[in-house]
């Protein structure tokens, strides 16, 4: 019994010996594609309120945009523009009330109503509003913020964008509501 232990234990020793282990390895490469992208939404609805007197002002109000936008790093530029979408609309079939059509709704916005967000941000010369107090249009888009340049990389900046409506003594007495549609493109 002597002899017959060591044996057992030199041929245990000789299989582990020459047993090999077998093991493999593979390498998958992860890709994300950043691509260009541009995201906006408003705090819809906007109700404009009335001039202090009456007939001697403008019906005011604000829409707050918050969008997000990634150009390419070279040669990448971003737009946002609006444009009417349904005219303003009498509650009272027949009542009379202000038109886009004849250029009733104007907008402002300036650098200060921009409230940057995530990321580092819009590059380029930024330009508000066409600078000015632009009508909108129902047959073309007009600009609210142009001159987004490359690599801007900007995440839930908001803008304000300030509306006006005269208030003049031929409206009808009804809620009048109109839709305008804002498009953010990113290239």
């Amino acid at each position: 019994m002597k002899k017959l232990l060591p044996l057992v234990a030199v041929t245990l020793l000789s299989l582990a010996a020459n047993s090999t282990a077998n093991a493999a390895t593979a390498n998958a490469n992860v890709v994300v594609q950043v691509a260009v992208s541009a995201s906006i939404s408003t705090n819809a609805p906007t109700t404009l309120t009335p001039p202090g007197t009456p007939f001697t002002g403008n019906f005011t109000g604000d829409t707050i945009l918050t969008f997000s936008i990634r150009t390419t790093p070279t040669t990448g530029s971003g737009t946002l523009t609006v444009k009417g979408f349904t005219e303003f609309t009498p509650g009272t079939t027949g009542d009379v009330g202000p038109t886009i059509a004849a250029g009733n709704l104007t907008y402002t916005c300036v650098a200060g109503d921009l409230v940057p967000g995530t990321g580092s941000g819009l590059t380029g010369t930024l330009v508000y509003c066409n600078g000015g107090a632009p009508a909108v249009s129902m047959s073309a888009s007009t600009n609210v913020l142009t001159g987004i340049g490359p690599k801007s990389n900007a995440g839930n900046d908001t803008l304000a964008v300030h509306w006006t409506v005269p208030d003049s003594a031929t409206y009808n007495v009804d809620t009048y509501t109109a839709t305008v549609q804002f498009t953010l493109t990113a290239l």
